[in-house]
């Protein structure tokens, strides 16, 4: 988080305070749009809050954190009350939720958990779309999908939509079954309303990723080895029951240990087993299903299954990490064992004790068992670990250590909860002590992950904090230096080691950042002598040696290349060849003015030659000479140059995009005044 996001979310936080809107970043790989950026929350309106009034920090970042958090716990409250479950019975989901795998194992991937903060409203919202005759509820729904396409993780957004589709297709059955054609039409006009509002309020966004997708290498490069890269593992189902496992032994569960957590309670899961087996509503065993196949999905390689869905399922090939299908399995688990546990306290509360006795003793024993085999076989060294290695991230503590010290854990939750089970016969306090019981588990267990997966104790908040505020402020004048020449190392401090340079406002050729142009990461990778070569100039730079493409490979073969050489494709080269170009040592280029989106250069030279910014050519971008456009080439797969005449002249390289600006236009206005209409609904139902 405070390598990737925090970065990006300080520098549109600037832009926001300084009145610009975050287009172009230039500080990274060259410079790259931000707004085309899923990832970077340039279209969040959280974002934009939290950037213009407060601006990003340590402390910011993680108010952002924990508000998202809670958020989520409102929303799988009000979905379980939709669903028809009871307040006690909802709380205990909600609790169960927001302190399951997906936002501790993955509390430090922001968009994750942004995602799984909005994902329960907008199913929340679209089953009111299928069951209310209420238009205000596309509105909402649409908000809601909104928030978490314009702020959370793609992948997320694209499962969802599939399991809309499956909801959908069933109401459509259901109507046509009751042969109602009235209620069919405004079915599907709910839904058309839903979409159009979607579309609208994304355009800014979806407009962004479409004119990103031909430059970046992510689109039409991605492969299914990078799909199954990091899969919810086989093994990682431990978690279920044995969170604390899976921080531990990476090579064992075969994936990172923020990817290996789906727990949402070990007697929320024993609840879920019990819940298999009885009649349910369609609206669970659609989540039930629908989970399982996630479950399936989310297992990568171990199974044919995402590789199915990469092959032959619009949009499921553009997304690495399969475990991110876990939360759909989570989300289909968890409403199962809480249909289960509704069932039992209002249906079934003295009729099923006996059977939820018998499931307790079982998974008692199982642990017990657990306990015992692993002591027999193996010295843990109970109290060293007891002493030096809980609540901290441990380098010395072992996979058999956690199993042994969580089976413990359980086996007391487990046992308390039997003992409740057995003594208490009055419903209303079987709640309250339930409630306590799975709020206790929970936290303990989240505080036993935490260290490994959420926080770092090594620097304070407080000192990190400080030191983002020795960076300069706003947007100051680069350095008069060339970008081979500019350090960030020096700069480094604690968990700051990536994507410094954005703090310290400085043009970088490198980047911490999957979002990478495809003829950036070519240049990079495929050419390095060159890119070194390249980067051996000023953020402007004057050349007058023009060649084609094609002789790259020779002159990475010879290593003879120099900085002021640039490199065109064949149609472009084929417009340049025939031109006089020459550069002398009297000519020069000055960078008068920079802000993110423009650059404006004087520039003073005796012949006609090429002006070259060290920025990533994109739709977009334009080049004035003296307040006329002229046409701009692309150098070395990705930087942007210009034919220079001879004389005094004034340079802008300006960032403008015109169709963008209108889709935020588009955004806000939708986003405005949906909230308008849904505040005069809100006032209307009160009267």
């Amino acid at each position: 988080m405070i390598d990737c996001y925090l970065p990006w979310r300080y520098f549109i936080g600037e832009c926001l305070q300084n009145g610009k809107f975050p287009f172009w970043n230039p500080y990274q790989n060259l410079g790259y749009p931000i707004h085309s950026d899923p990832s970077s929350g340039a279209w969040y309106p959280i974002v934009w809050l939290i950037g213009y009034f407060w601006g990003y920090s340590i402390y910011s970042i993680g108010f952002e954190f924990w508000i998202h958090v809670f958020i989520a716990a409102i929303g799988t409250y009000k979905l379980a009350i939709t669903l028809k479950l009871s307040n006690p019975v909802s709380f205990i989901t909600a609790l169960c939720y927001i302190l399951c795998g997906i936002f501790i194992g993955n509390s430090q991937h922001i968009t994750y958990v942004i995602s799984a903060c909005w994902l329960p409203f907008v199913i929340n919202y679209y089953l009111k779309i299928c069951n209310e005759e209420k238009y205000i509820n596309s509105f909402k729904a649409a908000i809601f999908l909104f928030l978490m396409i314009t702020g959370g993780y793609p992948a997320f957004t694209i499962i969802l939509f599939y399991l809309l589709v499956i909801f959908f297709i069933y109401y459509c059955i259901h109507f046509l079954k009751l042969k109602n054609k009235t209620d069919l039409v405004k079915f599907l006009a709910r839904n058309v309303l839903f979409l159009i509002l979607t579309i609208l309020l994304s355009a800014g966004i979806l407009l962004s990723i479409y004119e990103a997708s031909p430059y970046i290498t992510r689109i039409g490069q991605f492969t299914l080895t990078k799909a199954l890269f990091c899969p919810f593992s086989p093994q990682s189902c431990i978690s279920f029951i044995l969170p604390f496992a899976t921080v531990k032994n990476i090579e064992f569960f075969s994936t990172d240990f923020s990817m290996s957590n789906a727990y949402f309670g070990i007697l929320m899961f024993l609840f879920f087993i019990l819940g298999i087996f009885i009649k349910k509503p369609f609206q669970f065993k659609i989540l039930f299903y629908f989970g399982l196949f996630a479950l399936a999905a989310s297992f990568g390689n171990y199974l044919p299954v995402r590789e199915f869905l990469f092959n032959y399922v619009p949009m499921m090939n553009i997304f690495r990490f399969p475990s991110v299908f876990r939360l759909f399995t989570i989300i289909g688990f968890l409403f199962i064992a809480a249909y289960w546990l509704e069932k039992f306290l209002n249906n079934n509360f003295d009729k099923s004790r006996k059977s939820l006795k018998i499931s307790l003793i079982t998974l008692i024993s199982l642990l017990i068992l657990f306990i015992l085999t692993i002591l027999f076989y193996e010295n843990t060294a109970v109290f060293s670990f007891l002493q030096n290695d809980l609540f901290t991230f441990s380098k010395t503590s072992s996979l058999l250590q956690h199993i042994l010290f969580q089976c413990a854990i359980q086996l007391v939750i487990v046992g308390v909860f039997m003992l409740i089970v057995w003594k208490v016969k009055e419903r209303s306090k079987f709640i309250k002590y339930t409630i306590v019981v799975f709020a206790i588990e929970l936290i303990f267990n989240a505080q036993l992950n935490e260290p490994y997966t959420t926080y770092y104790r090594e620097f304070s908040a407080k000192n990190s904090n400080n030191h983002i505020k020795k960076f300069p402020s706003g947007f100051p004048p680069l350095p008069d230096v060339k970008l081979s020449d500019i350090n960030s190392s020096e700069l480094y401090y604690g968990p700051f080691w990536k994507n410094v340079n954005i703090f310290q406002k400085k043009i970088s050729p490198e980047g911490f950042n999957s979002f990478v142009f495809t003829g950036h990461e070519y240049f990079k990778e495929q050419s390095p002598l060159l890119f070194k070569k390249t980067i051996d100039n000023k953020i402007v730079f004057l050349c007058d040696n023009v060649f084609d493409e094609k002789d790259i490979k020779v002159f990475e073969k010879d290593s003879v290349y120099k900085s002021n050489r640039l490199f065109f494709k064949e149609k472009e080269f084929e417009q340049l060849k025939g031109q006089s170009f020459i550069n002398k040592n009297s000519d020069y280029a000055k960078l008068v003015y920079f802000s993110p989106d423009s650059f404006i250069v004087k520039t003073n030279t005796e012949n006609k030659q090429i002006i070259t910014l060290l920025q990533n050519n994109y739709t977009g971008w334009e080049v004035l000479i003296n307040q006329k456009s002229v046409k701009v080439y692309t150098s070395n797969n990705s930087l942007i140059s210009a034919i220079l005449p001879a004389g005094k002249n004034t340079v802008c390289f300006i960032y403008r995009n015109k169709g963008i600006k209108i889709a935020l236009w588009i955004s806000v206005g939708t986003l405005g005044l949906s909230l308008i209409l849904i505040l005069i609904n809100k006032r209307i139902a009160k009267n």
